[in-house]
């Protein structure tokens, strides 16, 4: 989050006192500092001029109360999205390729496309917020070597 205005506090709170389960939270990270004196081309981390994070551990125990945690959830990030600017990826589940494509900027995405296809071009690790290995360059052929006809 670029910033964390006052309706976006009040959104927050508005949750909160609707919250469902005892283990769920609303996480709000201040960032800057440190975080933010590192170039975003120097790391994979995309997020360095963002002030703020916001997650939303959704935990409970009781299988009874899926219906209204899950709602809960859904409403509370639905709620928070305008504010967002990104996400971060250790904080996603299982949200699709264009999900983990939207924690990175474009080039960064690429380049980690790339040293996939060359670490693990047969996407073994997979089981995780997957990049998949960048398509192999197609060769064009020398000069000279066509055949005709």
């Amino acid at each position: 989050m670029a910033d964390f205005a006052d309706d976006a506090i009040d959104l927050a709170l508005e949750h909160f006192d609707r919250i469902p389960s005892g283990l769920m939270s609303i996480t709000i990270w201040q960032l800057g500092g440190a975080v933010a004196r590192i170039g975003v081309d120097e790391t994979a981390y995309s997020h360095r001029g963002a002030r703020f994070a916001l997650n939303i551990p959704s935990i409970w125990q009781d299988p009874a109360e899926d219906e209204a945690n899950i709602r809960w959830t859904r409403e509370l990030f639905e709620a928070m999205e305008r504010y967002s600017d990104g996400v971060y990826v250790n904080f996603l589940g299982n949200e699709g390729e264009e999900r983990v494509k939207a924690a990175y900027r474009s080039e960064t995405y690429e380049r980690l496309a790339k040293v996939k296809r060359k670490y693990d071009p047969a996407n073994f690790f997979r089981l995780n917020q997957n990049i998949r290995p960048a398509p192999v360059p197609r060769r064009r052929p020398a000069r000279g070597s066509g055949s005709s006809v």
